[in-house]
């Protein structure tokens, strides 16, 4: 996980305590983040489309 990321990240779960990359994916990158508010999955991609992301949530 980039630091940009970690720290976008850690604003909204506090300090990341454990960073795992899932696999599975080929179009965007899948972590798992232990923090102190709890476990995530963060999905993510560089340079998404606009709207990539809501489209695939329907």
């Amino acid at each position: 996980m980039h630091a940009a990321l970690r720290a976008e990240v850690e604003k909204t779960t506090g300090a990341i305590q454990a960073v795992q990359r899932l696999t599975g994916g080929d179009i965007n990158d899948l972590y798992r983040v232990t923090a102190p508010r709890g476990e995530f999955v963060i999905k993510t991609h560089l340079r998404p489309r606009e709207g990539f992301f809501e489209a695939e949530a329907l």
